[in-house]
């Protein structure tokens, strides 16, 4: 074993006390089992409140309590910034395409989510 390349050949020496080497972890330390705590201190833990699902709710999670404006608003407002997208070209040539087709893709997207809600 002394004349391996192996990495690991180097870590562990071919003695007949190997066995009495601590066995290691997946990062590299000795193996500790963690401590056992107190059932006084499991029951002060506050509990992990339930996941709740949505965008609306991960707004209101990271910004607090937001509401989203309607459909037919958020449309508007996405149309009269799709007036706008010629400027980004002055900026960068090209990117006025871009921002608006991006913007044509959400209107139609909330276009279709509104007809879902009628039907």
């Amino acid at each position: 074993m002394a004349d391996s390349i192996h990495p690991s050949s180097r870590l562990i020496s071919s003695t007949p006390a190997t066995h009495e080497l601590p066995r290691l972890g997946r990062i590299g330390r000795p193996h500790q089992p963690a401590p056992i705590r107190d059932a006084d201190d499991i029951s002060s833990r506050p509990r992990p409140r339930g996941e709740r699902v949505g965008f609306q709710s991960i707004l209101e999670t990271g910004l607090g309590n937001v509401s989203l404006p309607s459909a037919p608003d958020l449309i508007t407002a996405l149309e009269t910034a799709r007036s706008y997208a010629d400027r980004a070209d002055k900026a960068v040539p090209g990117l006025g395409r871009l921002v608006d087709a991006v913007l044509e893709d959400e209107c139609r997207k909330l276009s279709c989510y509104m007809d879902m809600q009628t039907t």
